[in-house]
């Protein structure tokens, strides 16, 4: 035993060095615990300085976070628009605004904002022409593009049907918007056609007309440029189209529908027409006179005035008579008479002449009120079947019937004059006088001077509701009141005022069938 404890003793040197290496590790393990605990601590707990460093929009520790972060949302409260947003996460790209997309739109009449349904051709482009695209119009106005469109300036032009633009319009293009491109197009009515004669010709300066053939329709009118003309602004419906060169007519039914309505071109019969020509001559003397071109059934075709040429001669004219026989009658306005008193005659005919053979008795007439004081009238007198307005100085002879209207004043009126001048008196009150005929195909205003056509018989003037006058057999209703009345209107069964010319104390109506 004690030599087994003598062999497990160190000497004391030994023993020394053993128990300060002891002391040392000991030192080491302590210095390395304090340093592990002290880093452990500044993780858990931040400095200042890191905590300065944190966004100013999360200042509280992240251990305060952290529950709220891992919270879930309740799916009953969860919109469903965001019912995509995981799919959106997944592909961040398709948040982003798209660049490219189809054109949706929808054509409107620019004036009403009603669709504009028709089917028509558009073009869309961009603005610096990269991409282009022709397409058509659906039958309700709504239009798509087939090829995708950049975000920029959009053009696009709609085109009517005969190839014209009716519209050329420009505007931004967001491809990110739902709505559709509402586009205001001027899309009025109107009746385009280029008018040629029989043979193809073309005829220029031609006279148009359209009356509408509807219960409060109205008419209008126009002149050919080269052929063509456009009447603008109608409303949709029914109508005649009179067509006019001098006195050739021709008229034709049209159905005007919606926007356009171009009917190409027309064949007429017109353009064969001839002029009538020729001179007064009555030495010393300023010849005047009227001119009246009878058809051989005896219908007034023209009324036509002379014109002052050299000194003793006056000269007439008369454009565009049909082919056909016609007589021409003089109706002197100078107190002169004349020869012949008629030419028969073929169209064309020029180089026609009358001559001055003495003076005749002209027509006067002077009115006066009650009391003797004289009036200012206007005198309608009828001459061989042709009522004629503001004559001072035709042949007495040739009065067939006067009639003399002045304002604050009833008529006169009588037959064939038996002396001249003529004095009339009139009495205090309204008077009016109108001259009805209807307007179609070949009947139409001829001048100021008078009236030519047919006329309209059986026209009743209603005055505040009772019938005070009626249209006689050449189309005259002559009216004679007390005092002026609040309402006056035009009737005939079957029949309406087409249009009203005022013309002093006389009014032009023209009707046509309902």
């Amino acid at each position: 035993m004690a030599a087994r404890s003598r062999s497990l003793r160190y000497p004391r040197r030994v023993r020394r060095v053993l128990r300060a290496g002891g002391i040392g590790l000991a030192l080491v393990l302590l210095v390395v615990g304090l340093l592990y605990l002290w880093s452990s601590g500044a993780r858990s707990n931040p400095t200042p300085s890191s905590v300065a460093s944190a966004p100013a929009a999360e200042p509280a520790p992240a251990r305060l976070r952290a529950p709220a972060a891992v919270e879930p949302e309740p799916v009953a409260t969860r919109p469903r628009a965001r019912e995509a947003e995981p799919e959106r996460t997944a592909r961040p790209a398709s948040r982003a605004p798209r660049t490219r997309a189809l054109v949706h739109g929808r054509l409107l009449i620019a004036s009403s904002g009603a669709p504009l349904d028709e089917v028509l051709r558009l073009r869309l482009r961009t603005g610096d022409l990269s991409v282009i695209e022709e397409l058509v119009s659906a039958p309700d106005g709504s239009f798509a593009s087939t090829v995708e469109f950049p975000r920029g300036l959009l053009l696009l032009k709609v085109f009517r049907p005969n190839g014209d633009v009716a519209a050329d319009i420009e505007g931004p293009f967001d491809p990110a918007a739902p709505e559709e491109w509402l586009v205001r197009v001027p899309w009025s009515t109107f009746v385009h056609a280029t008018v040629l004669g029989r043979e193809g010709q073309e005829l220029p300066r031609l006279d148009v007309a359209l009356f509408a053939r509807r219960a409060g329709g109205g008419s209008h009118e126009g002149r050919t440029r080269k052929g063509e003309f456009t009447l603008d602004r109608l409303e949709p419906g029914p109508y005649t189209l009179h067509l006019s060169l001098g006195l050739e007519a021709h008229a034709l039914e049209l159905d005007v529908r919606r926007g356009p309505n171009e009917l190409g071109e027309l064949r007429v019969p017109l353009g064969e027409g001839g002029a009538v020509s020729g001179r007064l001559l009555a030495p010393g003397h300023d010849p005047v006179a009227r001119l009246m071109l009878r058809a051989e059934g005896g219908g007034l075709v023209a009324l036509s005035e002379t014109s002052s040429g050299v000194e003793g001669e006056a000269r007439f004219q008369i454009e565009g008579v049909p082919p056909g026989r016609y007589r021409l009658e003089l109706l002197s306005e100078d107190g002169l008479r004349y020869e012949p008193g008629g030419l028969e005659l073929k169209p064309p005919a020029s180089g026609l002449e009358f001559h001055a053979r003495g003076s005749q008795e002209p027509f006067r007439l002077q009115a006066s009120d009650a009391d003797g004081q004289p009036l200012d009238v206007e005198v309608l007198v009828r001459i061989r079947g042709q009522w004629i307005l503001d004559t001072e100085s035709f042949a007495r002879a040739d009065v067939e019937r006067w009639i003399a209207l002045a304002p604050e004043h009833r008529p006169a009126r009588g037959e064939r004059p038996a002396a001249t001048p003529l004095e009339v008196r009139l009495e205090r009150g309204h008077g009016e006088a109108f001259l009805f005929q209807p307007l179609g195909f070949d009947l139409y205003w001829a001048n100021a001077g008078g009236v030519r056509g047919g006329v309209l018989a059986g026209v009743a003037v209603v005055a505040d509701g009772r019938t005070v006058a009626e249209s006689d057999a050449d189309g005259l209703a002559l009216v004679s009141l007390e005092a002026v009345p609040d309402l006056i209107e035009l009737q005939r069964p079957g029949w309406r005022v087409i249009e009203r010319i005022e013309m002093q104390r006389l009014t032009l109506v023209g009707m046509g069938p309902e």
